[in-house]
């Protein structure tokens, strides 16, 4: 009886050791999966980026990191591009004649009239993708204030 308990004992002890083994294995499999996504996401953004950059990029430039920048008419002759057209919709973003202005127009915080390659770059991140929870909160508060802030003007009347 003795040895049958002393058994079962050793058995359970070897079978907690063998799952323990198998368990670290799976978690630092995990940690090196989630870096591997984290990588892999890094370069698909700075190709989308690349991409980006290239279309509005006069085929003969070497320099990517060129100065360029475009005006409103530049922009939308650049936007009436098939080429363009055909990238922006594999964004998801569907920019046509009719709001091709606005979507400037959102690009060019300053309203300088011109966007950088650069600008133009990140406008169109911030267009793409699903809205995080940060940018929704954001717009929550945002609300809230200019909803109080009109509310204080109306009560000043």
């Amino acid at each position: 009886l003795v040895f049958v308990v002393y058994t079962g004992f050793v058995l359970f002890c070897v079978v907690n050791v063998i799952t323990s083994v198998f368990v670290d294995k799976a978690n630092k499999f995990s940690r090196s999966d989630v870096d591997l996504v984290v990588m892999e996401e890094m370069m698909n953004r700075q190709q989308w980026m690349r991409n980006l950059r290239g279309i509005f990029l006069d085929e003969d430039a070497e320099d990517e990191t060129s100065t360029k920048v475009l005006n409103v008419s530049d922009f939308m002759i650049s936007v009436q591009d098939q080429r363009v057209q055909a990238y922006l919709q594999q964004l998801g973003l569907t920019v046509d004649t009719e709001n091709a202005h606005a979507l400037f127009a959102l690009i060019d915080v300053d309203g300088s009239g011109e966007i950088s390659l650069d600008e133009f770059v990140d406008g169109c991140a911030q267009f793409v993708g699903h809205a995080r929870q940060l940018d929704i909160a954001r717009l929550r508060h945002d609300t809230r204030a200019l909803s109080m802030a009109v509310e204080h003007l109306l009560e000043a009347r």
